[in-house]
């Protein structure tokens, strides 16, 4: 697999490498530094491979797929 991580805060985009061959675990070490504009209240991760394939996120996180599968993790923390 050569999976690749999009992050979106806003209306700003950051996407890291693919990290080629990273299999099941990759690991990009990259900080992201963002402004958050008023209003925002959510980040947006997804996390990407190559090939095309869609597993809905709860199908990946209890059947242990990880990182073949375009998913998006949603963080709000309610401000």
């Amino acid at each position: 697999m050569d999976p690749y991580c999009r992050l979106r805060v806003g209306h700003a985009v950051f996407e890291t490498q693919t990290k080629l061959s990273g299999g099941r675990s990759p690991v990009w070490n990259r900080t992201v530094h963002a402004y958050l504009p008023n209003g925002v209240e959510s980040i947006y991760i997804q996390i990407f491979d190559e090939f095309e394939k869609v597993i809905p996120i709860t199908s990946a996180l209890y059947s242990s797929i990880f990182f073949d599968f375009l998913s998006v993790v949603l963080f709000n923390w309610g401000c």
